[in-house]
């Protein structure tokens, strides 16, 4: 399906004896898990209850440094600036960002949005 410049990528609907596995569960719920490519209602809870791959965040290239420098800066009571976008996990994010590093001494943290497009 076409919808401007943006290619909707849908999954087929389940069949066969798909839906007799997901008889416990809304068939909405089941289609849209189903689309998020969790084929079984026992993939569907460990990734509802956040049992899937995890991921170390320390891994991250870079973390050690960055972690150290928000460190420093809340020391020294330097300004923070967190940039945030305007989607829903951006703000999200975002929030809780900026009440994690007040409730750490950040005192001068602020929010800085871009223009929205």
């Amino acid at each position: 399906m076409r919808n401007g410049s943006t290619q909707w990528v849908v999954a087929r609907p389940l069949s066969g004896s798909q839906p007799d596995a997901w008889r416990h569960v809304h068939p909405l719920i089941a289609q849209i898990l189903h689309n998020r490519g969790l084929s079984t209602p026992a993939s569907a809870l460990t990734w509802l209850n956040g049992l899937g791959a995890r991921v170390d965040p320390w891994a991250m290239k870079g973390i050690q440094a960055a972690v150290a420098r928000v460190r420093a800066a809340l020391r020294s009571g330097e300004a923070i600036v967190v940039y945030g976008d305007f989607d829903a996990d951006g703000v999200t994010a975002t929030a809780l960002l900026l009440q994690t590093l007040k409730a750490l001494g950040g005192a001068s943290a602020g929010l800085h949005s871009g223009p929205r497009k």
